[in-house]
């Protein structure tokens, strides 16, 4: 992503850092590893057009069962009291 300041504060302080996101879709979530950049001074991030295609892309395979390539990692849990 292409900006000079933050939108937020103002501040020209940027850097791209590589952050995970998690997507949800049906039953089924995925962490999904994607680049973004970041406002040193606010911490407001920012999401380029190939981290929002890559996130829409799982969504749409989580959405279809379509877990091919993804690794199991273990359960997810949902305290039901809350």
């Amino acid at each position: 992503m292409s900006i000079s300041k933050c939108i937020k504060c103002g501040s020209s302080d940027l850097e791209t850092r590589r952050v995970e996101k998690i997507v949800r879709a049906n039953v089924n979530a995925a962490v999904v590893k994607v680049d973004m950049t970041v406002c040193r001074s606010c911490n407001e991030r920012y999401l380029g057009p190939d981290a929002i295609r890559a996130l829409d892309n799982v969504k749409r395979r989580l959405m279809n069962d379509d877990l091919a390539g993804f690794e199991n990692l273990g359960h997810l849990f949902v305290d039901a009291s809350c």
